[in-house]
């Protein structure tokens, strides 16, 4: 994106609280950039609380349509959609979009001027700015499209043939060039704008209906039913893995004995489920106290990492475990977190208390927990399935249903136990002594 012109800049601010202020940020974004404005200005992360109070393009016809259709209101995904298809278009598209958009008889709304971007191939732009302009732009034209058939006459052996390229020459001298382009404008009916004269040479189509006909890749935030199944995802594998460790002859295996057996996916699920339900419902010392540091750093670590190339919050909570373990090997401490004083070993101290722990949790309540936080969750599950597909040789299939199809293969091949899926919303507690 920073090779492409930047169409477009919006003034956001919280529709519910206007007094903390706003940002003007240029669009096209993504919706990681736009994250640290939503926090700033405490705006829900889904946008449903952002207010667009000013619309600025570097296309001044651009800028005068969608001012003209402020009063309708503005759609922050669909802004940055427009700015999108804007910033791909060539230098003779944005001209030609520029004068569509001055013509005005497309405009109207945000969904309006996208599908101008759509048709651009209908309209015709030439570098004619009056009607004498556009006559001598034709003749010329029509020059060029003969030019090798006139040149055959005038170098003709038959006298016929040179005097009627003569006679084209008196021809030529005669016609009133203002005249012929009034006469050709009357035919094509076409617009003189400040890019050049405007034609349309074929029908309008709307191609785009609304946000449903924003590509996936090119959303800022996801539809809330995907954002309830991001959710729902994580919880259906540790429902999978519960279910295991339920049955009677695995209930004195250890959590890591019951996740062996299952995919790495689970494993990302129970890890990063178990550290969700302790750090919201007692901090990251009870998550140190309840011996899950002891028992899913190191792997949790390993998930942290892979989702910090795509994602800030997962390389702040790795950096701050990271600061954990490195207290944890200098002191040695137990697996719930206590360790000796060097200086007095009638004195016991607490891992946790090596770090700000208030601040983390402050910070974690703000930032994660939430459906946007479970659809990073899931970006970081389908890596770990990616990888389980490419170790057993398969392409990567193209739809999710072809996807779950192929790991319930594999998982098959492994012998690992099909699971009945309970609801897919039971109790996070249910994880607690996992």
């Amino acid at each position: 994106m920073s090779d492409k012109k930047l169409p477009l800049r919006v003034f956001i601010e919280n529709s519910k609280n206007k007094t903390i202020g706003g940002f003007t940020i240029p669009l096209p974004t993504t919706g990681e950039t736009l994250r640290p404005w939503f926090e700033a200005i405490e705006a829900d992360a889904n946008g449903k609380n952002i207010e667009i109070s000013e619309v600025q393009s570097d296309i001044p016809e651009l800028e005068k349509a969608l001012v003209s259709a402020q009063n309708i209101g503005f759609d922050l995904e669909e802004l940055n959609y427009l700015a999108e298809r804007v910033a791909n278009l060539d230098e003779h598209e944005r001209n030609v979009f520029a004068a569509v958009l001055q013509y005005g008889r497309y405009n109207g709304s945000v969904a309006k001027i996208i599908n101008i971007t759509e048709n651009l191939g209908g309209f015709t732009l030439q570098p004619a700015f009056s009607l004498r302009e556009y006559g001598e732009y034709l003749m010329l034209t029509m020059q060029d499209n003969f030019a090798s058939a006139f040149e055959r006459l005038r170098t003709s052996e038959n006298d016929d043939d040179r005097r009627l390229a003569d006679y084209i020459v008196d021809l030529e001298s005669a016609v009133d060039a203002e005249e012929f382009g009034r006469a050709a404008a009357e035919i094509d009916q076409g617009i003189f704008t400040d890019k050049g004269y405007l034609t349309v040479h074929s029908n309008f189509r709307e191609y785009y209906l609304g946000k449903e006909n924003i590509p996936k890749e090119l959303r800022l935030f996801a539809e809330e039913s995907e954002m309830t199944a991001f959710g729902n995802r994580v919880q259906t594998l540790m429902d999978e893995v519960y279910a295991e460790w339920q049955k009677e002859e695995n209930k004195s295996k250890s959590k890591w004995e019951i996740l062996g057996g299952f995919s790495e996916a689970h494993q990302i699920a129970a890890v990063f489920g178990n550290f969700n339900y302790q750090v919201e419902n007692g901090g990251l010392e009870q998550w140190i106290y309840n011996s899950y540091f002891h028992d899913d750093a190191e792997k949790l670590i390993e998930y942290l990492e892979t989702g910090a190339a795509f994602d800030d919050r997962f390389r702040t909570i790795r950096n701050k475990l990271n600061e954990l373990d490195q207290y944890a090997q200098e002191t040695d401490c137990d697996k719930f977190g206590y360790f000796l004083d060097p200086g007095d070993e009638n004195d016991t101290w607490f891992l946790g208390d090596m770090i700000d722990c208030d601040a983390f949790d402050t910070w974690y309540y703000k930032h994660c927990g939430g459906a946007d936080w479970w659809q990073a969750v899931c970006g970081v599950i389908d890596k770990a399935e990616n990888r389980e597909l490419a170790a057993a040789n398969r392409e990567p299939p193209a739809s999710k249903q072809e996807m779950q199809s192929v790991i319930a293969q594999i998982r098959e091949a492994k012998a690992v136990p099909k699971l009945p899926r309970k609801p897919k919303s039971p109790d996070k507690a249910q994880f607690e002594e996992l």
